[in-house]
């Protein structure tokens, strides 16, 4: 290995980009999840309104006069 005056210890920069990329990973898997999640959460919040509207217009047909 041939050692510069910049890197006294390659060995542990290396380790420590290492674990400095790790964590960038991890964190971007955990930001990727967190919108996952809030676009779940909108899906199902659209998905309840128009459960709403369809059970309110059947419940306002059925109550029509015949």
């Amino acid at each position: 290995m041939n050692l510069k005056a910049s890197e006294p210890f390659p060995e542990l920069l290396l380790h420590y980009r290492g674990v400095v990329s790790r964590v960038k990973l991890e964190y971007s898997a955990s930001v990727r999840s967190a919108y996952l999640q809030r676009d779940n959460v909108r899906g199902a919040l659209d998905t309840i309104d128009k459960n709403e509207e369809f059970i309110k217009m059947t419940l306002a047909v059925m109550m029509i006069p015949v």
